[in-house]
């Protein structure tokens, strides 16, 4: 028995323009969209003090591309506006003074887990639709 297969060539020409439409540059766009509404949340999440830098230093990007890598965006505390983001996501152990009193421990107030919770599924669904949108132009 012989099988023969044809329109290989056309299928090579769609995926190699399928490839020149999700460059590195335009997917990184269609993620750092979705990162910014998880990005909106977060901020508002953010537990308030006197300066307001936990909510100030929620930021969101796309990591430098790298040669064969995948994009990457990502939502996470500027350490030089909130470098205390981490003790208040996930609080702290009791602490001693070198005289050995408490200096007490710190409680969690998680913004960050309950931000990310309430947007991933309206997040990959906008992600989804937008790689769709450009894979069918």
């Amino acid at each position: 028995m012989m099988v023969t297969v044809t329109g290989l060539g056309e299928i090579q020409n769609n995926i190699d323009a399928i490839s020149k439409r999700l460059s590195y540059g335009k997917v990184g766009s269609i993620l750092l969209r979705g990162a910014k509404m998880v990005q909106g949340v977060v901020r508002s999440k953010a537990p308030r003090g006197k300066t307001g830098n936990l909510a100030r230093g929620v930021i969101s990007k796309v990591l430098d591309e790298k040669s064969g890598y995948t994009p990457v965006a990502i939502v996470a505390p500027d350490y030089k506006i909130s470098p205390h983001a981490h003790l208040v996501e996930y609080g702290t152990k009791e602490r001693f003074h070198k005289s050995g009193k408490s200096v007490g421990k710190m409680k969690k107030k998680p913004f960050y887990r309950p931000g990310w919770d309430e947007t991933k599924y309206p997040v990959l669904n906008q992600i989804l639709n937008d790689l769709k949108n450009e894979v069918e132009k």
